[in-house]
């Protein structure tokens, strides 16, 4: 039997997929090198992390805890929005360091912090 999770991961999946090649179908997708790249990681926001909102919001308890698909999603927005900014402004110096150097140090600060804060929850529950 296929759970909830899965369902609702497939169909995440599907939508996504769909909105994308219906849009380059009608070709509404732009030209431009850094839309292409917003578009890009806002897909794979939706891929990742829709599912997880959803069931998030719904407050369902599946396979995952609902306070770890909000971490989940809160640190997939920060590293979104660390890639938006690297694409877009990536290339600018600030000082003697460059955006996009600020971006990736940001999403690998996230991604660390996530990693340990799981760790941290889940051994302790599993010491209750």
């Amino acid at each position: 039997m296929v759970s909830r999770d899965t369902k609702v991961h497939l169909g995440t999946v599907g939508i996504t997929l769909l909105v994308l090649l219906s849009v380059e179908y009608a070709g509404l997708l732009p030209e431009s090198e850094s839309t292409i790249g917003v578009i890009a990681l806002a897909s794979y926001g939706a891929i990742f992390g829709g599912a997880h909102l959803y069931l998030a919001i719904r407050g369902d308890d599946g396979m995952v805890p609902a306070a770890a698909r909000w971490r989940y999603v809160a640190t997939l927005a920060v590293v979104l929005v660390a890639g938006v900014v690297y694409v877009v402004a990536g290339s600018v110096v600030v000082g003697p360091v460059t955006i996009g150097t600020v971006a990736l140090a940001v999403a690998g600060v996230a991604a660390a912090t996530y990693l340990v804060t799981e760790s941290i929850d889940a051994y302790r529950s599993s010491s209750v």
